[in-house]
């Protein structure tokens, strides 16, 4: 019924990416030399980020990073698994990685030292957000858009300690009503600043989007009728404020009559929420630490179907992108970080189909090109 066809779609895209592996040898990288590297999606999205060999700064970078990732590894050994490695008793973490060299214990470095949530949505968020919706797309008819807003009255009160429970309670209270009426729990949900309301005091107020998988077949009754969808949000409030809530403004549930992955796309953009311009003000208290989630069930399945493009077929792609967005497989643009800098192309593929056209087109240039290596055919 409904869920075999998500597990279809995403064992489509893990095919996909098997036989890109297995399309075309791949002549190895000379050291220094440039080479294409990306992933890909059931989104239909595709990374292709140009890169050169690399520097010694990158291979110092690189052992710095697994000696710290070794240090961690044996700092959270136990007492008995020290004993049997022949180690000395146990020291604190901090302590272990005071004492390796360039390491400071006392910054993320993957935040830079920046707190959670004010560079607004990642791209692994928005990357995750689009696969999971791409996902549930492969099931039109299933989906269902849940919307949760604040109350005004809360929002001038909340802290960023309550909006994080709210937002993990309230997909914990999703997954249970789901696996209790026999669904399998697909959710995914993005947060943002809500565009048009503010508090009395002119504080921002953060609702949440969720496309929820509300049942299995487009022929089937709904899972959960909307005084569930209610309580769910109720029991989410409750245990993250203490109260139940008593204005239902901002809050409802609709059948999805749209692409999911459309549906959220709009709250994907970097600028939508812009977090950045309230840190170190008042209202810095209101902006939630993460900006997305989804349930585990809906994460397995999007990595199973997550794939990396060969860089033979991305130098493929970026040299036939006019030809690719000329023939609608695929629409493409560049992508750009810090001020401007363009440091790749990305792609969205019309469909799985356009894929395998686009690897098949790929198969056939690395045929000609083996040939004119080896002198082509004979007369």
């Amino acid at each position: 019924m409904g869920a075999p066809r998500i597990d279809a779609a995403a064992a489509s895209w893990r095919e996909a990416a098997t036989l890109a592996h297995g399309i075309a040898p791949r002549a190895p990288l000379a050291s220094g030399g440039v080479r294409w590297a990306g992933r890909g999606g059931p989104s239909g999205w595709m990374t292709a980020v140009e890169r050169r060999g690399a520097t010694a700064a990158d291979r110092s970078r690189s052992e710095r990073e697994q000696t710290g990732a070794r240090v961690d590894r044996v700092a959270r050994m136990t007492a008995e698994e020290r004993g049997l490695a022949g180690l000395d008793p146990p020291v604190s973490r901090g302590e272990m990685l005071a004492a390796v060299p360039g390491l400071d214990p006392r910054t993320n470095s993957a935040q830079g030292g920046t707190p959670h949530g004010f560079r607004g949505l990642t791209v692994a968020g928005r990357r995750a957000v689009r696969d999971g919706a791409g996902l549930m797309a492969a099931d039109p008819g299933t989906v269902v858009f849940l919307t949760a807003t604040l109350p005004p009255d809360v929002a001038e009160t909340c802290t960023r300690e309550q909006l994080a429970r709210f937002q993990s309670r309230l997909l914990f209270f999703v997954r249970r009503a789901l696996v209790a009426v026999g669904l399998e729990p697909l959710a995914v949900l993005v947060a943002e600043i809500h565009p048009h309301r503010r508090t009395l005091a002119g504080g921002p107020i953060v609702h949440w989007h969720a496309a929820i998988r509300g049942r299995n077949d487009p022929g089937d009754p709904w899972g959960l009728p909307l005084a569930q969808w209610r309580r769910v949000v109720s029991q989410a409030h409750r245990s993250a404020f203490g109260h139940h809530r008593r204005d239902w403004r901002g809050c409802r549930v609709e059948a999805a009559r749209q692409d999911p992955g459309r549906y959220l796309s709009k709250y994907l953009s970097k600028g939508s929420s812009d977090p950045g311009r309230f840190k170190g003000t008042q209202w810095e208290r209101c902006i939630p630490r993460q900006w997305w989630s989804w349930t585990g069930e809906l994460r397995a399945l999007v990595q199973g179907a997550r794939w990396r493009p060969p860089s033979g077929f991305l130098r493929h792609c970026c040299r036939w992108r006019d030809d690719l967005q000329a023939a609608e497989l695929a629409e493409s643009g560049e992508i750009v970080v810090g001020d401007g800098m363009t440091v790749g192309v990305w792609f969205r593929w019309r469909d799985l189909g356009a894929l395998v056209l686009a690897l098949e087109s790929w198969a056939l240039e690395e045929d000609w090109r083996e040939g004119q290596i080896r002198g082509g055919p004979s007369g």
